[in-house]
């Protein structure tokens, strides 16, 4: 059963590879926008490697603790959160030229991800094993839910306000990953059983 639920992951995997590769094969311009480019490939990840050890936590509950379980499930959504809140800096620093945000913007922009990791830390979490699919459902996996919306919606309206001046193939590709994430946040949540996060995380940094 470990197996099956971990294909998708095994899929992830492979691409990952591949985009570290290509990433680290040249040397990068140390700007802002690099630097929350790579904290969200860092968090990606550490989401990948957290959503396989959820898998089997999950598989194996009669036999994992139920503290490392939970532990491990607050690493996957953490870290998720915390990619969904870097591509949004990331989209922001190419906006603003590279230059560093204001206090006020940061604090207001980082409202969501700060509530979140409070729900991440203390939200309720429970686990669906049915013998042959498995998945974790509750207020502590909803905080992505919200996540993609707040930071997506603040994507796009970054997008919006500097639209001359972020190029537009950086555009189009920005879009084309938070709509991925929009596809991959609706498929979840309709089909819970699929546990595609990991890899549509990727697919977005890809």
């Amino acid at each position: 059963m470990f197996g099956l639920n971990s294909r998708f992951q095994i899929a992830a995997i492979l691409f990952l590879i591949v985009i570290i590769y290509d990433y680290v094969k040249y040397r990068k311009i140390p700007l802002y926008s690099t630097k929350f480019f790579s904290w969200m490939m860092l968090f990606a990840s550490i989401n990948l490697v957290a959503d396989i050890a959820t898998v089997y936590t999950i598989t194996h509950m009669d036999e994992v603790p139920a503290f490392i379980n939970r532990f491990a499930h607050q690493i996957f959504i953490g870290s998720l959160d915390c990619c969904i809140m870097s591509l949004y800096f990331y989209v922001s620093a190419l906006g603003k030229n590279q230059k560093r945000h204001n206090l006020i913007h940061t604090i207001i922009r980082l409202i969501p991800f700060a509530v979140a990791m409070v729900l991440v830390v203390f939200g309720e979490l429970k686990y669906y094993n049915d013998g042959v699919t498995v998945y974790s459902y509750g207020i502590m996996a909803t905080t992505v839910y919200a996540s993609i919306v707040f930071y997506i919606l603040f994507i796009f309206v970054d997008l919006i306000k500097y639209r001359k001046t972020i190029s537009p193939d950086k555009t189009l590709a920005i879009s084309l990953g938070a709509t991925v994430w929009v596809i991959a946040a609706i498929i979840q949540f309709l089909f819970p059983r699929y546990l595609l996060s990991g890899l549509f995380s990727i697919l977005m940094i890809f």
